[in-house]
C-alpha cells in the first residue's frame, strides 16, 4: 500500500529515491509558453526531448526496476489523455508516473535553466494549482503541496531554534 499524505494506492514495492518530492528528475514541463520556450527552434531535438520517457524507461530494462521502468516512462503522461508518449489518460496513469509528473515539473519550474531563470517556489505552486486537473492530477497536486508546506514549516522551526 502507498500513502503519500493522503493519497492511498495499492502497489507491490515501494522504493524510496532520494530525501524528498524535489529529488525526483528534472526536465522542461509547464503549460505557459512563454515562460519554458527556448529561445532557438529546437527542430530535431523536440523529437528527442519528447522521447526522453522513453529513453529513460530504456536505461531502467534490468528486472529489478520493471516498476521503476513504468513510472519514468509513463511520467510525461497527462490524466486528460494529452501526454505522451502513448496519451495514457486518468487511472491508466501510475500513481508513482503522476507523483513523478508534479514533483518533475516543480523542480523544473524552481530551478535556473540556461534559457531561463527560476519562477520561484510562489509562482511555481499556484502554476501546479493552475494545471490541474488538465495537465496533474489535482489529488497528488495539493499532496505534494501540503508536503511542500510542511517542509517548509519545519525548516522555519529548526531556523528559529538555532
Amino acid at each position: 500500500m502507498v500513502r503519500y499524505d493522503g493519497v492511498r494506492e495499492r502497489r507491490g514495492r515501494w522504493r524510496t529515491w532520494g530525501s524528498g518530492p524535489r529529488t525526483w528528475g528534472s526536465g522542461p514541463r509547464a503549460r505557459r509558453p512563454h515562460a519554458w520556450v527556448l529561445p532557438v527552434a529546437l527542430g530535431w531535438g523536440s523529437t528527442l526531448i519528447r522521447r526522453h520517457p522513453e529513453l529513460g524507461a530504456q536505461i531502467l530494462e534490468h528486472a529489478s526496476f520493471a516498476d521503476v521502468r513504468e513510472w519514468v516512462g509513463a511520467h510525461h503522461e497527462r490524466p486528460d489523455g494529452r501526454g505522451y508518449p502513448l496519451g495514457l489518460r486518468g487511472a491508466a496513469l501510475p500513481l508513482e508516473a503522476r507523483i513523478l509528473a508534479v514533483a518533475d515539473a516543480y523542480e523544473a519550474m524552481t530551478s535556473d535553466r540556461a534559457y531561463r531563470s527560476s519562477i520561484g517556489q510562489a509562482a511555481a505552486r499556484a502554476e501546479l494549482q493552475h494545471c490541474a486537473p488538465g495537465q496533474f492530477d489535482p489529488v497528488v497536486v495539493e499532496a505534494f503541496l501540503r508536503c511542500l508546506e510542511r517542509e517548509s514549516d519545519r525548516a522555519n522551526a529548526m531556523l528559529s531554534h538555532a
